[in-house]
C-alpha cells in the first residue's frame, strides 16, 4: 500500500507520496522504501502523474510506461488536463499488441476468473457449513440461491469502458476450456446443475468486465493544467489489465478548481489519517458510532412497546410501534444532518479556508506533513508499515510548471551530472 495526497487552490496543486512498496514473493511479503510513484508527465508543460497500488501493469513497471509516454509526448500540449489523461489511455490502447503479449493477457484473464470462482465457492461452502445436518435438497437450494444472487447482481451492473455484451461472449468463447477447468478446480465438491454452470460462466465474464479488483489494480492520478485552464485540475483512474487487446480501466473521479470550488484536499490509497485531520474524527470510529447509534434508535421502539400494559389492544400497540419507528428514524436522520453540518462548519471549512490562501511552498509543506502523519500512525500501531520512506513532493503551477520540492535519487548527484543536463 501507500499514501498519496493532492492539495490544490487557485494558484497551484501540491502532490506528495511516500516511497513504500510491498512485494509479494513465494516466501511472503517484503516492504521496500525506495519506490518512485510521482513523475512529471511532460518535460515542457505543467502536468504530473502519481501511481499507487500495483507497481506494474501487465508485468511492465508503471514508471517505464510513463516515461515512454513522456518521450513520445515531447512538447505536445492539450487544452485540458482531462485530455492529457485520455491521451495517456490512447497511448496504452494503441500499444496493447506491442507491449502486452497474448500470453500475458491469457494469464491475466485466468487469474481473475480463478479469483472470482474461489470467492463464490467459498461463499457457498461457508453458508452450507453453518449447519452440519443439511439434506441434499437444502444444500442444492443454497447453491442455486447463492449462484443466482451473483448472477442477478452482475447482470444488472454496467460494463466498464471498452466492454459490452459482445466482449463478454468473446471471452466465454475464447477461454471456454480454461473456465471449465477452473470450475472443476473450485467446485469439485459442490454439485452443479447445467443452469448453475451457465450462470457461473456468465457471472465470471461480467465480473471481469464490470468490476475493478483493487488488490491487483493501480490507481493513476493526473494533476496540473491544460493550456486553456487557469486553475488546476485532477483526474484519477483505476487500471487493472488488458483483455483481448482492450484496456480495462475506469475513471475514478475528476476535480477542477474554479471560482466556486476554490480549494481541495484529496487523499489516495491509505487515507484515514488525512480524513481524521480534516474531519476531526477517524472515519472508522465515526462509522462505528453511527452504526451503533442507528441500532439503538431501531431497537428502542421495541422496548417501549414491550413495557406497555397487557390490556392495551394489540392493534393500538402496532400503530404506536409504527409511529415510534418513524419518529425514531426521523430523529436519527436529523442527528446525522446536524453532525455533518457541525463537522463542515467547525472542521472542514476552516481548513479549506486556509488552503485556499496558501502560497506555493506551504501547499507542499502541508502535503508532506499529512503523508508524514499517516506514516507515523502506521509506525506506532500493529499494522504493517506500508507507508514510509522518503517523501517526494512536487508543486505544479501555471507559471513555473512542474517543480520538485523534495525528490529522492538512488544515485549520487555529483557522479551523474549528465542526468541533470538531459532534463533541460
Amino acid at each position: 500500500m501507500t499514501a498519496q495526497i493532492a492539495i490544490m487552490n487557485k494558484l497551484a496543486i501540491a502532490l506528495a507520496t511516500d516511497s513504500a512498496v510491498t512485494l509479494t514473493t513465494s516466501n511472503g511479503e517484503k516492504i521496500y522504501n525506495s519506490a518512485n510513484k510521482l513523475f512529471a508527465l511532460s518535460k515542457h508543460h505543467p502536468v504530473g502523474i502519481m501511481v499507487y497500488g500495483n507497481a506494474e501493469f501487465m508485468e511492465i513497471p508503471w514508471e517505464t510506461l510513463i516515461k515512454v509516454y513522456r518521450s513520445k509526448l515531447k512538447d505536445k500540449q492539450f487544452d485540458t488536463l482531462f485530455e492529457y489523461s485520455t491521451s495517456f489511455i490512447e497511448f496504452l490502447e494503441t500499444n496493447c499488441l506491442a507491449y502486452f503479449s497474448e500470453e500475458q493477457q491469457d494469464l491475466y484473464v485466468i487469474r481473475v476468473i480463478d479469483e472470482i470462482f474461489n470467492d463464490i465457492s467459498l461463499s457457498i461452502k461457508k453458508e452450507i457449513e453453518k449447519e452440519v445436518e443439511r439434506t441434499k435438497a437444502e444444500k442444492n437450494k443454497i447453491i442455486n440461491s447463492i449462484i443466482d444472487g451473483f448472477y442477478r447482481k452482475w447482470k444488472a451492473e454496467e460494463f466498464l469502458p471498452n466492454f459490452n455484451h459482445n466482449s463478454s461472449k468473446k471471452v466465454l468463447n475464447d477461454y471456454d476450456d480454461y473456465i471449465s477447468r477452473l470450475l472443476e478446480k473450485h467446485f469439485d465438491e459442490i454439485p452443479l446443475n447445467k443452469s448453475c454452470i451457465k450462470k457461473l460462466k456468465m457471472t465470471s465474464s461480467w465480473l471481469m468486465m464490470k468490476f475493478i479488483f483493487n488488490d491487483i489494480s493501480t490507481g493513476v492520478v493526473f494533476a496540473g493544467f491544460g493550456s486553456n485552464e487557469l486553475f488546476p485540475a485532477i483526474c484519477s483512474y483505476n487500471f487493472e489489465g488488458v483483455i483481448n487487446n482492450k484496456l480495462k480501466y475506469i475513471l475514478h473521479g475528476r476535480k477542477e478548481i474554479d471560482h466556486n470550488y476554490t480549494a481541495s484536499i484529496l487523499p489516495f490509497a491509505q487515507s484515514e489519517m488525512v480524513y481524521t485531520f480534516i474531519e476531526g474524527i477517524d472515519p472508522d470510529l465515526n462509522l462505528a458510532f453511527n452504526d451503533r447509534l442507528e441500532q439503538i434508535f431501531d431497537f428502542y421502539p421495541e422496548i417501549i412497546i414491550g413495557e406497555l400494559l397487557d390490556d392495551i389492544d394489540e392493534r393500538i400497540k402496532g400503530t404506536l410501534k409504527e409511529n415510534l419507528i418513524e419518529a425514531s428514524r426521523s430523529i436519527y436522520t436529523s442527528y446525522l444532518q446536524h453532525m455533518r453540518q457541525f463537522q463542515r462548519e467547525n472542521y472542514i471549512d476552516p481548513i479549506l479556508d486556509i488552503v485556499e490562501k496558501l502560497p506555493l511552498e506551504e501547499l507542499g509543506n502541508m502535503a508532506e506533513s499529512l503523508i508524514n502523519l499517516t506514516s507515523f500512525k502506521r509506525r506506532m500501531t500493529r499494522d504493517a508499515e506500508t507507508v514510509g520512506g522518503p517523501i517526494d513532493v512536487a508543486i505544479i503551477s501555471k507559471g513555473d510548471g512542474f517543480i520538485w520540492l523534495k525528490r529522492k535519487h538512488y544515485f549520487q548527484s555529483e557522479l551523474n551530472q549528465h542526468y541533470f543536463r538531459n532534463l533541460d
